[in-house]
């Protein structure tokens, strides 16, 4: 899978639609949920990598199918967002994945994750 983003916060955003796109979101029962998110890494695959876990495990803490995903603040070494969604109803999970290599170009950043075959956590 290919994430892709103008700015480093846009494609930590893609690439979390783009792992709930590979499993499905299941069915979310409104209303809406909204969860804080803080990640840390040394490198933006790291980062990136943390970034993810952490929507991960926050989504799953809360008994959340998580939709919707937004970067507020990213800096060396950390990055805080929230991430929203209901109550999961029938939740693949999501799966494990790899991050390959993050570029940047002098207008975007792209990022290939490799996501593991059967791996979803539900």
């Amino acid at each position: 899978m290919i994430a892709y983003g103008v700015t480093l916060a846009e494609l930590f955003e893609n690439a979390a639609y783009g792992v709930v796109a590979h499993v499905g979101a299941g069915d979310a029962v409104s209303p809406h949920y909204d969860v804080a998110v803080m990640a840390i890494g040394d490198t933006p695959e790291e980062l990136l990598d943390d970034w993810l876990r952490q929507l991960r495990v926050r989504g799953s803490e809360a008994g959340l199918s998580l939709t919707s995903f937004a970067v507020d603040r990213l800096e060396e070494g950390g990055v805080q967002g929230a991430a929203s969604g209901g109550r999961a109803v029938n939740h693949p999970g999501w799966a494990d994945w790899t991050i390959e290599v993050i570029v940047a170009l002098p207008k975007s950043f792209w990022a290939r994750l490799r996501t593991v075959p059967g791996s979803c956590d539900a």
